[in-house]
């Protein structure tokens, strides 16, 4: 009896490991084609109403312009602060469409995104630490070739509106390193309250 019920076993492990036969179904006759879509488009969801300003995070290149990566999450009132003061502000919206490659990437769904800049295929997860997610929305401002110009965590309007100006201008140009991008970028933001107050 023992020696019929390890026979048994057996076979149903050979049966079940086979790599070749290994398949993700929607359950519509093995067809894995709907649940491939699934998971490639899984956040788009997240920027809906916003595609004429954030690409598909499946392939994230520059197109010869600036980029703006930003790391959300489902659930995050400040993401949702920022997706809809883009939605509610056409030039904003506008400025990003014409002078920036904008992704959203949503870090509650895990998927493999192709990053042009980095020449390899990166998980999300894996793609928020590169650039220390800590809090999330994380918008993260890059050259064309990946190299970072600045980037700021959580969302207010006159932040984000500085530093959208701060890349679209090339200003940032006028500083040589990280250090003192960010001394610019201060400053910058520094005169623009002075200005907003006056």
């Amino acid at each position: 009896m023992l020696r019929i019920f390890l026979v048994c076993m057996l076979a149903m492990f050979f049966a079940a490991c086979d790599d070749k036969k290994i398949a993700i179904s929607d359950g519509d006759n093995g067809d894995t084609k709907a649940l491939d879509s699934l998971v490639e488009n899984i956040d788009s969801k997240s920027y809906e109403g916003l595609e004429n300003v954030f690409s598909s995070t499946n392939d994230i290149k520059a197109n010869d312009r600036p980029m703006m990566i930003v790391f959300g999450k489902n659930n995050c009132p400040y993401c949702e602060k920022l997706k809809e003061y883009i939605k509610q502000n056409k030039e904003v919206s506008d400025e990003l469409h014409d002078k920036f490659t904008s992704y959203y990437i949503n870090t509650s769904y895990s998927k493999n995104h192709n990053v042009e800049y980095l020449n390899k295929t990166i998980a999300t997860d894996t793609f928020a630490s590169m650039y220390d997610l800590s809090g999330t929305p994380l918008i993260v401002f890059l050259e064309p070739d990946g190299t970072e110009i600045i980037r700021t965590t959580g969302f207010r309007d006159d932040i984000f509106s500085v530093a959208l100006n701060f890349v679209s201008t090339g200003r940032y140009k006028d500083a040589e390193d990280k250090e003192s991008r960010g001394k610019l970028f201060s400053q910058d933001f520094q005169d623009y309250l002075k200005k907003s107050k006056s």
